[in-house]
């Protein structure tokens, strides 16, 4: 039984976009319906974690409740989501001053329920390799608020001009003075 839609859009562009974006999802039999948010939290529990170890399970469910539970991507639906949404997310944690181990962790699930979207036919295209992990240096250049300057003669002596007579002046002189 054949069934329609209305497909709507402000340009023949835009339209032409949408009609091609619907029979690429039909050719390739995409489920519309789930969203990621939902859909993750029962693959990692009930697929991905069923031959872990309790620890690793520990790990994951700490991973998914810190970062991905409340996370922009688990309000989308799967079919939508791009390599692009993965990538700004991760950018976003680090310039939040998250650690690129922090990112190479959220990756470790995110990759596999990507690729099991992907298998089941939930996605059109696996984008789990184009998703670029930051570097370490990146890290250091993206987050600003973690740079750390020591303070120059000049700015020392008018520390100290300023803290005399103060009741922590002699933990003040021990740390400026220390390594």
């Amino acid at each position: 039984m054949k069934t329609y839609k209305d497909v709507y859009a402000l340009t023949a562009k835009e339209l032409d976009l949408k009609i091609d974006q619907l029979l690429d999802e039909l050719d390739h039999d995409v489920d519309n319906k789930e969203y990621f948010g939902p859909f993750f939290c029962n693959w990692l529990f009930d697929v991905h974690c069923i031959n872990k170890k309790p620890s690793t399970k520990e790990r994951y469910e700490g991973i998914y409740r810190n970062y991905i539970k409340e996370s922009p991507l688990v309000t989308m639906k799967i079919k939508d989501l791009k390599a692009l949404d993965v990538q700004s997310y991760y950018n976003k944690l680090i310039r939040e001053g998250k650690s690129v181990s922090c990112i190479k962790f959220i990756h470790k699930l995110i990759a596999p329920f990507i690729r099991y979207a992907y298998n089941n036919n939930m996605i059109i295209k696996d984008f789990s390799k184009a998703i670029v992990l930051p570097q370490e240096s990146e890290t250091i250049r993206l987050s600003k608020e973690s740079e750390v300057r020591p303070l120059s003669l000049e700015e020392q002596r008018r520390f100290i001009n300023v803290i005399k007579g103060h009741e922590l002046e002699s933990l003040f002189l021990t740390a400026i003075t220390t390594v």
